[in-house]
């Protein structure tokens, strides 16, 4: 069994797949897959400063349809290879374009 966990924790460690990719059609996550721009209706950003590293949530509102009511992304992600400032002023960048309000950044300790 200790075994196994080390496996799991070396697995995290030196995984390299793409975790969560912003352009020009939307917002790609391993588990969402494709959300575009035209279906988040607004978004917030927090950081949960950590003795192991940060973590940060992404979470978006996705606009009501006929087949989706109250829905909520909430895309939790750490170990990135680029600063997490960077990632939000691209996500805002866009959301201005599609005119998706942001609510902002809040930092938990």
């Amino acid at each position: 069994m200790i075994f196994g966990i080390m496996g799991l924790c070396l697995f995290y460690y030196f995984d390299n797949r793409v975790k969560l990719k912003v352009d020009k059609y939307g917002i790609w996550t391993i588990k969402h897959k494709e959300t575009s721009w035209d279906d988040i209706w607004y978004f917030s950003t927090t950081v949960c400063n950590m003795k192991e590293g940060d973590l940060y949530y992404l979470k978006l509102r996705l606009k009501d349809t006929e087949d989706r009511l109250d829905k909520e992304l909430k895309i939790r992600y750490r170990r990135m290879d680029k600063d997490f400032t960077e990632v939000r002023e691209l996500i805002s960048h866009f959301a201005k374009q599609y005119n998706i309000q942001d609510l902002g950044h809040e930092k938990e300790i």
